[in-house]
């Protein structure tokens, strides 16, 4: 048994390179296959103008920018706060 096989859903997240996109790609078959839902996808170190949508086939849940303040000023807590209240209204 795999944690994909035991989870309700699948909640992507992936920067937006090609090799890791390409990566979470496999991820997302690799779920379908085992029948479980994939919820979406999350880009981290963003800058927001990719859409993967196409290559793994979910909804883009959010982009996270990279971190440019060290240490981070909460704006990137707020960005992952938004996306699992969206993540819920879905699921509910």
């Amino acid at each position: 048994t795999t944690p994909i096989e035991v989870a309700d859903r699948v909640v992507l997240v992936s920067t937006p390179t090609r090799e890791s996109l390409v990566d979470t790609a496999k991820t997302a078959a690799v779920a379908r296959a085992l029948e479980t839902p994939v919820s979406g996808i999350v880009l981290n170190k963003s800058s927001g103008d990719l859409d993967p949508s196409p290559l793994v086939s979910c909804p883009v849940l959010g982009h996270v920018p990279t971190v440019t303040r060290c240490p981070p000023d909460g704006r990137n807590h707020q960005f992952y706060v938004e996306i699992v209240q969206d993540i819920h209204k879905r699921n509910t």
